[in-house]
C-alpha cells in the first residue's frame, strides 16, 4: 500500500472513509472565539482568521506541530470508529455478501490518505485499535432476539464479532515527495482562494457605497436640490427632453427661472398643491427627483453569491489531507485499517442486525443510490 495510490472504486461491498478530524473536536480547541455580526461591507481580516457561523476564530500556530497534530489524529481516528464501525457492521450483515470491507484511510476516490498515529497505537500488536473496535460494535449493534450469553453480549453480535477480521496496514511512505498536495501548495491555493474573495467584496462595497451617496444626493430635500447648479443643469435638460408636454411660453419660463442666480424656495404645502400643475416648477422638480430615484434603485448593485472562506488553519485541521506530507517528511507512522465484516451468506440464518443510533434501533443494508453509488439504507424491520 503506497501512499496516494489508488485503489478503485467503492462496492457494496467495499467502503472508504477518509481521516478527518471531526469539527466538534476542533471547536473545543478554539483559542480565541469572539461573536461577531457580518457588516455589509468589506472587512479587513487576515488570512488566519475569518467567519464561520457567524463566529470568528483563531487557531494558534502551535497546534500544527507535529506532536500536538498527531494527537488529535489519535482522537479524531477513535471517533471515527466510533461513528462508522457499527453503522457499516450493521449494514454489510444484513446485506446478501460473503463480506464486507470498511477501509479507514482512503478517500471516496479510492486514493489511499492513510491514519497518522502516535506510537503508542502501535503497541499490544495494534489492542487499543481492536479493543476501540470491539467496544463500539458491541455498544451499537442488536439483533432482533437480545439474547445474551454469560459475558452480557447478544450471541448474534458475538458471532459477528468471532467473524469480524481486523487488518492493520503500513502505508509506504517512500515516494511522499511524490504526494503533490502539500501544506505549501494548501495556503497557497487557500490565500489565492481569500484574495478573490476579497476582491469581489471590495468591488462590491464601493458600487454599494456609490449607490448609497446617489440615493442621498437625490433624496434631499427639494428646497436644497433645487437650487443645485449641477441639479438646475440636470434638470433643464430633463424639461428640454419632454417641451412637447406644455406651451413654448411655459417652457421659456420655466427655463428663465431655472437659469436665476436667485434662490427658489416652496413653502409649507406649496409643493403638494403644484405637483400637479405642468406650468409649475414643483412638477418637474419632483417629477424628475422621482425618477432618478426609481433609475437608481433599479440600478441597484447585486452581490455575486459565494461562500465566505473559512480559516485556513481551521479548514487544514478540518480536511487533514494536506499534513500527511507533513507527516510522511516527520517520518511519522502511517496505517490503513481495514475491517472485514461478515455478510448475510456468512451469518445466515442468524437473526437480522440494528443499529442503535441515538436509541433507535435502525435495520440499514447496502444497496446502491440514485447515481449508481454504493451507500447505506435504511429498510423496514
Amino acid at each position: 500500500m503506497q501512499l496516494g495510490s489508488f485503489v478503485g472504486p467503492e462496492k457494496i461491498d467495499v467502503e472508504f472513509k477518509e481521516h478527518r478530524i471531526d469539527s466538534a473536536i476542533l471547536d473545543s480547541l478554539i483559542i480565541d472565539k469572539s461573536l461577531t455580526e457580518y457588516e455589509d461591507r468589506c472587512e479587513e481580516w487576515d488570512e488566519t482568521s475569518s467567519f464561520v457561523k457567524s463566529s470568528t476564530y483563531k487557531i494558534s500556530d502551535t497546534l500544527l506541530e507535529t506532536p500536538y497534530l498527531l494527537h488529535l489524529s489519535s482522537v479524531a481516528l477513535i471517533k471515527t470508529i466510533e461513528k462508522y464501525v457499527g453503522r457499516y457492521a450493521v449494514a454489510f450483515a444484513n446485506t446478501d455478501i460473503s463480506y464486507g470491507e470498511l477501509n479507514i484511510g482512503i478517500s471516496d476516490s479510492g486514493e489511499i490518505i492513510g491514519v497518522p498515529i502516535h506510537s503508542d497505537y502501535r503497541t499490544d500488536n495494534h489492542k487499543i485499535i481492536n479493543d476501540k473496535i470491539r467496544e463500539y460494535v458491541i455498544k451499537t449493534v442488536s439483533s432482533a432476539k437480545d439474547t445474551p450469553s454469560t459475558e452480557g453480549i447478544d450471541l448474534h453480535v458475538a458471532d459477528l464479532l468471532g467473524k469480524t477480521v481486523i487488518e492493520i496496514v503500513n502505508v509506504d511512505v517512500s515516494t511522499y515527495e511524490n504526494f503533490g498536495y502539500t501544506v505549501e501548495k494548501y495556503f497557497g491555493e487557500k490565500s489565492r482562494e481569500i484574495s478573490r474573495y476579497r476582491e469581489s467584496e471590495r468591488d462590491y462595497c464601493e458600487k454599494y457605497g456609490r449607490f448609497l451617496d446617489l440615493l442621498k444626493y437625490y433624496k434631499r430635500p427639494i428646497n436644497t436640490i433645487v437650487n443645485s447648479i449641477e441639479i438646475r443643469d440636470e434638470l433643464c435638460t430633463y424639461i428640454n427632453s419632454n417641451k412637447a408636454e406644455i406651451s413654448e411660453d411655459d417652457f421659456t419660463s420655466l427655463m428663465a427661472t431655472l437659469a436665476s442666480t436667485e434662490n427658489i424656495i416652496f413653502e409649507t404645502g406649496e409643493i403638494m398643491r403644484y405637483k400637479i400643475d405642468k406650468c409649475h416648477i414643483a412638477y418637474w422638480i419632483t417629477r424628475f427627483r422621482d425618477e432618478k430615484i426609481n433609475c437608481i434603485i433599479e440600478n441597484r448593485p447585486v452581490r455575486v453569491y459565494q461562500f465566505k472562506p473559512l480559516d485556513p488553519y481551521y479548514q487544514l485541521l478540518r480536511d487533514f489531507r494536506p499534513l500527511v506530507h507533513k507527516f510522511a517528511k516527520d517520518n511519522v507512522d502511517i496505517i490503513l485499517i481495514k475491517i472485514r465484516f461478515p455478510g448475510k451468506k456468512i451469518l445466515a440464518p442468524v437473526s437480522e442486525l440494528f443499529y442503535n443510533c441515538n436509541g433507535m434501533p435502525q435495520k440499514l443494508c447496502r444497496s446502491l443510490d440514485q447515481f449508481g453509488q454504493p451507500c447505506c439504507k435504511y429498510v423496514t424491520a
